[in-house]
């Protein structure tokens, strides 16, 4: 699976696998800690209260520790498996090379954590435009000639021929209406479209071109800002704070990734075959 990814992709990859491995196992030593003053506190009893108490107060410490070790062991977890799944589903013919473009900085007065949650609030408002986007409308022109083209099949298909015979069965009837009355039928569509549109003035109308142009801008600011983040995310970690990754971080971003130009990943496919 890892042979998709470039090397110093694989490497991070693998960081991150060791990192889950580290905190699973300081949850399970943390509660292997527990069970023993579980277990010291049993046999000490009500007789030896000051010792109990002292022993209970640790073992409340160890508690809380544990619940924290365990919320990090699972973020972390969650993070790999996300990554992981997406690898594994990356196409055959998918070519990545690695990538450095994100340069996320703290701005005056900020530490990492603030920076990264600031990054992440920008992330927001784009994933929310892009839900916008998602859920525009296409002008009632574009929807009239969609409908017009389809009511016209429907009519190519009614069309009487020479071999009528009289016998018109359901279908066959119902498009020789769409034939008969076509001209109707499409003027009732538009004017029913038109009033929808009325009745509804802040729905976001966009063209397919414009819809899918805007898709593809924002999600491009989308990745440069999750760029931004991780970028945050490493230099905190090597000042030694640790901000935990989202789980729905974009992989290339995390990686350091991008898919190659067309031209290149074709040009790797063939020196990939001749080698073989």
């Amino acid at each position: 699976m890892l042979n998709k990814l470039t090397e110093q992709a694989a490497e991070r990859f693998a960081t991150m696998g060791d990192g889950v491995e580290d905190a699973q196992s300081q949850v399970l030593a943390i509660q292997r800690r527990i069970s023993e003053l579980e277990r010291q506190i049993r046999n000490k009893g009500e007789a030896q209260g000051e010792e109990t108490a002292v022993l209970q107060k640790d073992l409340d410490r160890l508690r809380e520790r544990f619940k924290l070790a365990q919320e990090t062991f699972l973020a972390l977890s969650r993070v790999h498996t996300a990554i992981r799944t997406w690898i594994a589903q990356l196409p055959s013919s998918a070519r990545l090379d690695d990538v450095e473009v994100g340069y996320g900085d703290t701005r005056s007065g900020e530490d990492y954590t603030d920076a990264v949650v600031r990054v992440r609030c920008d992330i927001e408002d784009l994933v929310r435009e892009r839900s916008a986007i998602l859920r525009a409308v296409p002008p009632v022109e574009e929807l009239c000639a969609q409908a017009d083209a389809h009511i016209d099949a429907l009519a190519a298909r009614g069309r009487p021929s020479n071999r009528l015979d009289g016998k018109v069965g359901g279908d066959q009837a119902a498009a020789l209406l769409v034939w008969l009355f076509s001209d109707q039928i499409k003027k009732r569509l538009r004017g029913e479209l038109q009033s929808q549109r009325k009745a509804d003035p802040d729905l976001l109308v966009l063209s397919a071109a414009e819809r899918e142009q805007r898709l593809a801008s924002v999600e491009k600011l989308i990745l440069a800002k999750e760029r931004d983040e991780e970028w945050l995310v490493r230099d905190a970690d090597q000042e030694g704070t640790t901000i935990p990754r989202r789980e729905k971080a974009s992989p290339l971003a995390i990686l350091g990734l991008q898919f190659a130009p067309r031209a290149r990943a074709v040009q790797r496919s063939s020196e990939a075959a001749s080698a073989q």
